[in-house]
């Protein structure tokens, strides 16, 4: 503040930026809702068509995460299918009780069969 009372305009360089920063992640954030609002406009609720296909083998500590990760990059379109290529009894479980919470996520246990699992998957009647 100068002698006279008057404040000094131009403020703290550092305040400024934080300002800036916060009313852009603001932005993006009123874009994503309205993105989203406007998906769920359109798309509704309509059963999942198709499916992304994770296979896991081994020793897999992080399933729910590469699980979401999936769902998360699918933008709600798609369906997780969740292939056991050899888990260890752990692992599985995990996988297992992973798909048992979240929506549109399957667990399959092989699909070098040809039935592609489709006893665990909703099958419209045009098929898969």
């Amino acid at each position: 503040m100068r002698r006279d009372g008057v404040a000094e305009r131009g403020g703290n360089m550092a305040e400024t930026a934080l300002t800036v920063a916060v009313l852009l992640l603001a932005l993006f954030g009123c874009a994503q809702g309205i993105r989203w609002l406007v998906g769920k406009c359109m798309c509704g609720d309509v059963p999942t068509q198709a499916y992304v296909v994770l296979p896991l083998s081994g020793h897999c500590e992080d399933v729910e995460m590469q699980v979401r990760a999936c769902l998360y990059a699918t933008e709600a379109r798609l369906g997780v299918l969740v292939v056991d290529k050899g888990l260890d009894d752990g692992s599985r479980l995990l996988a297992q009780g992973v798909c048992e919470r979240l929506d549109r996520v399957q667990f399959c246990t092989d699909l070098s069969e040809q039935k592609f699992c489709a006893d665990s998957l909703q099958v419209s009647e045009k098929g898969i």
